[in-house]
């Protein structure tokens, strides 16, 4: 269920772009895990085939916006080449965009190459299929995403505004956080004292210090909003009782403070990693949303994605991925405890709809879950109707269908006339569905679905 760090930094080091620069350097010296520097693209120079173009590039190429771009099919395969990690094979800067190798099943590599334009990409790729957006565009255009090397393209800010580091801290403490540092009780968490930059062995001593502070003018630490800040995070501490230190200064927050645990980070000046970067708490969750598609041949597919919506969603009423901000493939979020309320990506870190414990388990195994045919009839008519009341379900891309399959069949009585002389007459029983007669016989097997 959830993807750990190290898959993400294995994805990026098995993909990470090369320059023209970097593979004439010195024999031997690897430039696979390099990540180019960019002066960035004088916009002139840029190739602008369509003339409704915008002037300024795109801020971010997220995964929401790959998804609108391709089919859920193409969609579907692509995710998992990109999943996989070991698939696309290399990625250079070029400078119409990136060009990259995916690994291919009918020759050894295709050749995908990403035009960035303003409005976003325009790949080409030398594989059979006629849609732009292969499966191989959409795994290259996921590690573009993931490593932000449309950013570096343009000469854009890699980190967003709310990710950069605090130039002008106004507190007296910034928080860090160790996601493993004890991942079967909870979150380790460590003060770091910004005059010392050092972390406090005793935060007691730091919140009576708090508490009795002032401004050069007079004006009492606690009524100015970064004092307020500080302070909400030491009574947290002092309210649950987490003052027992270790030889590193890490404490430990048990997963049951995690709601007032993250609800007083979403308000911090400045939250860390282990590693020192920056954190982001979100105040919007992220939904698990139930995606349904159907095969040229009839059969069911289902996706499980992660979607952040603007607004608390109805769940008596249809949702598309197409309305969402955030759209993640479920094996890409880090849940950080075990009733699924919370979760990590990237450096950001999501309240999420818990209602995966209550979900089946065949649709917590990944992104994606093909039904069985025989299979198809009990999911449509008796699961579905009970997700629909956990989580919000977007079937927009079978819509006819399942209103077809929504009227059951209508009995009809045929009378038929076997011998006039003799008015002999037959009556005959048939089902009426979707404009296809079945007929009924006491010898076929009885099932409480048919299937045409």
């Amino acid at each position: 269920m959830s993807k750990s760090a190290s898959s993400h930094q294995q994805r990026a080091s098995q993909s990470a772009p090369t320059t023209k620069t970097q593979k004439q350097g010195k024999q031997g010296a690897s430039s696979k895990n390099k990540k180019p520097k960019s002066q960035g693209v004088n916009l002139a120079q840029v190739p602008q085939k369509k003339q409704n173009l915008p002037k300024e590039p795109i801020p971010h190429i997220s995964y929401a916006w790959i998804k609108n771009q391709s089919k859920a099919g193409n969609w579907r395969r692509g995710v998992e080449t990109h999943l996989a990690g070991n698939k696309v094979l290399g990625m250079d800067l070029e400078p119409f965009g990136i060009v990259a190798k995916v690994k291919g099943n009918f020759k050894s590599s295709y050749t995908t190459e990403m035009h960035f334009n303003t409005a976003g990409i325009e790949p080409k790729c030398n594989c059979a299929i006629e849609e732009k957006w292969c499966k191989h565009a959409v795994a290259v255009a996921l590690s573009i995403s993931e490593q932000r090397l449309w950013e570096v393209y343009w000469n854009l800010p890699e980190e967003e505004a709310d990710l950069r580091p605090v130039n002008h801290p106004m507190g007296i403490l910034k928080v860090q956080l160790h996601m493993g540092y004890n991942k079967s009780k909870g979150i380790g968490i460590r003060l770091i004292e910004r005059e010392r930059d050092t972390w406090t062995a005793n935060p007691a001593k730091l919140l009576r210090r708090a508490m009795t502070a002032e401004y050069p003018d007079g004006t009492p630490w606690t009524q100015v909003p970064e004092g307020r800040r500080d302070m909400a995070v030491l009574q947290f501490l002092e309210k649950h009782r987490i003052t027992q230190v270790t030889n590193n200064g890490w404490m430990l927050v048990p997963f049951e403070a995690f709601p007032d645990f993250f609800e007083t980070l979403s308000h911090c000046e400045e939250v860390v990693d282990e590693r020192g970067m920056r954190l982001a708490v979100e105040t919007l969750p992220l939904t698990p949303l139930l995606e349904i598609n159907q095969k040229t041949n009839g059969q069911i597919t289902l996706a499980m994605l992660w979607c952040q919506f603007a607004s608390e969603l109805d769940l008596s009423v249809s949702h598309s991925t197409k309305n969402a901000l955030q759209v993640l493939p479920l094996e890409e979020l880090e849940l950080l405890d075990p009733q699924a309320s919370w979760g990590k990506h990237l450096q950001r870190i999501y309240p999420v709809l818990p209602v995966l414990g209550k979900l089946p388990k065949a649709l917590k195994r990944g992104t994606f879950t093909d039904v069985p045919m025989q299979d198809c009839g009990p999911f449509l008519f008796e699961v579905l109707p009970n997700l629909r009341k956990l989580l919000p379900i977007d079937d927009s891309n079978v819509a006819d269908a399942l209103k077809k399959m929504s009227n059951p069949p209508i009995p009809s009585l045929n009378i038929e006339m076997l011998d006039q002389a003799a008015m002999r007459l037959r009556l005959v029983l048939h089902f009426n569905y979707d404009k296809t007669r079945i007929a009924y016989s006491k010898k076929t097997k009885q099932a409480p679905y048919l299937a045409s």
